[in-house]
């Protein structure tokens, strides 16, 4: 209660404001805005005079008493006569403290973190972080006090945001989430739970890489500063991600308005480097309908689709179709393979069309190269039948047919060779080999680019890391490029040497059985398998 009931209201959060029944009381100067602060803080309760000048005077001068209680008197015929006590227990600014901002947030963080009810906890810290609408005691960092006070603050606004995080994922917020967390994440790099809430948020706003990512620069901070592993319940969740559990990742076609995306796959690993490509594709989105990715084999074209694909927004693309054609061998099973993905009720290209027409759409066509003329003239004719339709296409070469826009996805060299390391750092952590010398660091650098840079060769590279060493991996590839550099040149050496070098620590049976699953022209079952494959000396003394 304030002295005969006039009302007095201080806020601390951004510049310090008070009002009063009459209006805007204004404070000039920064001691006197101080004393304000200071006793505010503390509404209600006596403070000393000793410890009000400890927290306003790092070096008080010897007349500091007597400056002390000017001010406190000009104060006073300011506007603050009837709030600003003295006594013997010192100076007491007499408000109440929900009339002060700082102390009602913190009243309004304890009563949300203790209620039972999520709907009620939900209203209270909503109303908590509208009040925080600027720093605490902005301009009056200087003073000896504030310090200790805004970190107070700070012990209740992070649980505060973590619970109103939680309670935002509970309503499908995410985009509020990511925000708030992905501030929070920064600056305190070193918190488990803003990173956790931020993955969960992104991986259910469908930006699955950007979750993993998050977790994955979590990571390497820790490893850095210290070593100090991943928590489980990080490990968990990341896991959680790469699995596509419903319970973590988006629904597609929510009623959030996302993008229906009909086999465009959930990356298990965060895109490296690609930056400018992503620009190319976008911008060319913006002006073209048909994009064709163009690079060698391994390169990464259908990674950077997919990632475009799902960078792409539901404003842009209401729904998106992948068209696999790498186990497509004649011309002729093109349209079959995109009415099965349109889901088409019939392999008619009418069919198709009418599935497609009328929405905002994407078709990604993925390993188009050995059948290019089919393609071309499938996609042209799509494209002048379906108004609102974009294509990408990832092939070896150009379609070259009117409208394309070529973009070329060339190995990680020159200037980007600093992302073939970056890609082989993060595969080889996969493995659990997250610590480098720089003597290792230059070592990789020189890997990369004996495999021309070409992501694949490696990725299958660092992955051999989870059974030798760093140096028996080099030893390794450099065999491969023995055994092959002096028969072929060009850019697909590396790729093949990796694989081949890979083959080679096959047994006679591993060896048997691969070439026989290689018969497959698609994918297939353990089932099939065993039914078909036949792999003499088996351990259970059966042929099969």
């Amino acid at each position: 209660m304030t002295a005969e009931g006039t009302e007095v209201r201080v806020r601390l959060f951004g510049s310090l404001t008070a009002m009063n029944g009459e209006g805007p009381v204004h404070v000039r100067g920064d001691i006197p805005r101080a004393i304000v602060a200071r006793l505010a803080w503390t509404a209600g309760t006596p403070v000393p005079a000793d410890s009000l000048i400890e927290d306003l005077w790092p070096e008080p001068p010897e007349t500091v008493l007597s400056s002390l209680r000017a001010h406190i008197s000009r104060l006073r015929g300011n506007g603050f006569g009837d709030v600003l006590g003295s006594g013997r227990g010192g100076y007491t600014l007499d408000v109440d403290p929900a009339d002060v901002d700082v102390l009602r947030f913190r009243e309004l963080v304890d009563a949300a973190l203790r209620e039972p009810d999520d709907a009620a906890a939900f209203e209270v810290l909503a109303e908590a972080e509208r009040m925080w609408a600027g720093d605490p005691f902005a301009g009056l960092g200087d003073f000896p006090f504030t310090a200790a006070a805004i970190e107070e603050l700070e012990r209740w606004r992070v649980p505060a945001m973590e619970r109103l995080a939680e309670l935002r994922l509970d309503r499908r917020d995410e985009a509020k989430v990511v925000l708030a967390m992905s501030d929070l994440a920064q600056d305190r790099p070193f918190d488990e739970r803003p990173v956790a809430l931020l993955a969960r948020a992104l991986a259910r706003s469908g930006r699955t890489s950007d979750a993993l990512e998050a977790i994955d620069k979590h990571a390497a901070r820790l490893a850095a500063s210290g070593g100090a592993d991943l928590p489980r319940r990080l490990v968990e969740l990341r896991q959680g991600i790469v699995r596509q559990d419903p319970s973590i990742v988006a629904v597609a076609g929510d009623d959030k308005g996302t993008v229906l995306r009909n086999g465009i796959p959930i990356p298990l690993t965060r895109l490296v480097g690609r930056d400018a490509e992503l620009d190319l594709i976008a911008r060319g989105r913006a002006e073209s309908r048909l994009l064709t990715l163009v690079g060698p084999a391994g390169v990464g074209k259908t990674r950077l689709a997919v990632e475009a694909a799902r960078r792409t927004p539901a404003t842009v693309d209401e729904v998106q179709w992948l068209v696999d054609l790498s186990a497509i061998a004649e011309p002729e099973d093109v349209a079959r393979a995109l009415a099965s993905a349109v889901g088409a009720p019939s392999n008619d290209f009418d069919a198709v069309a009418a599935r497609i027409s009328g929405r905002r759409g994407l078709l990604l066509v993925d390993n188009a190269e050995h059948l290019i003329g089919a393609v071309a003239a499938l996609v042209a004719e799509l494209l002048s039948r379906c108004e609102g339709l974009g294509v990408i296409v990832t092939s070896r070469e150009a379609l070259r047919t009117a409208g394309e826009r070529v973009i070329s996805v060339e190995p990680f060299a020159g200037p980007t060779a600093g992302d073939a390391v970056e890609l082989f750092l993060q595969r080889a952590a996969d493995t659990g080999a997250t610590s480098w010398t720089e003597e290792d660091r230059d070592r990789i650098a020189d890997l990369c680019r004996r495999l021309e840079g070409i992501p694949l060769a490696i990725e299958l590279t660092a992955a051999r890391l989870d059974v030798l060493s760093l140096e028996e991996v080099a030893s390794s590839l450099e065999e491969g490029i023995a055994d092959t550099g002096s028969r072929r040149r060009g850019r697909h050496a590396s790729l093949e040497n990796a694989i081949a070098w890979s083959i080679r620590l096959l047994d006679e049976r591993e060896l048997a059985l691969l070439s026989q699953l290689a018969l497959f022209p698609a994918s297939f079952s353990l089932d099939a398998v065993a039914d078909i494959c036949l792999v003499e000396g088996a351990a259970s003394g059966s042929s099969r």
